[in-house]
């Protein structure tokens, strides 16, 4: 039954793929004139990695703090029993995290299309450390960063939602039929924000 849906949509598509294909070969010719802008996605992942390292440190050390296990002895088998965790102190620490990692995204995403669209109006004027990847770097953290934090927020806190929903449910809090639709929600919720989110930022580098 896949299979035939995924024919269907194959023969709906197909009369679009040449344009899918000149737009891919575009924007690979425009990253290869300007591969500094791969130099800065690596940079960005390093530090998302290292603040991953930093945030799990910390998770640890609150978690220590606010949960407190005592194990008991019940019929001869010993049982550990764990208090429920703050999850307000979880809602802040998932805040973090996701926050942190979707402006490290989004400003890699803002720079490398600030760089392309540079490169199609001024294609001479590209290069490995060209003036287009760093006028967009410096554009990207200065006139879009706002912009950049404000839609990196509103998607960390629906991820963040979601993950607290997800623990939650695990600890047997909430009830499997209420915890699905809550995340279903929120799941269309956070596509939504995340689309408008990724072209808001593309069209208004059109623009500056």
């Amino acid at each position: 039954m896949f299979f035939a849906l995924m024919l269907c949509y194959a023969k709906l598509v197909w009369n679009r793929i040449p344009f899918a294909t000149a737009n891919l070969k575009t924007g690979t010719s425009a990253v290869r004139a300007n591969c500094g802008v791969i130099l800065m996605s690596y940079v960005f992942t390093a530090l998302g990695f290292a603040w991953t390292v930093v945030w799990f440190v910390t998770l640890a050390g609150v978690q220590d703090k606010i949960i407190s296990c005592t194990e008991e002895d019940i019929n001869g088998t010993p049982v550990t029993t764990c208090t429920n965790p703050n999850y307000l102190y979880l809602f802040l620490l998932f805040l973090s995290f996701f926050f942190t990692h979707q402006v490290l995204q989004n400003c890699v995403h803002c720079t490398v299309a600030g760089t392309v669209g540079s490169w199609w109006f001024s294609p001479s004027s590209s290069g490995c450390c060209a003036s287009a990847v760093f006028g967009a770097f410096i554009r990207t953290l200065t006139t879009s960063f706002g912009s950049i934090c404000f839609g990196s927020l509103l998607v960390a806190f629906i991820q963040a939602l979601r993950q607290i929903l997800n623990s939650a449910r695990q600890n047997d809090e909430l009830g499997a039929t209420l915890a699905c639709c809550i995340d279903c929600i929120l799941s269309c919720i956070e596509g939504l924000l995340e689309y408008f989110n990724k072209w808001g930022k593309c069209i208004e580098y059109l623009f500056s």
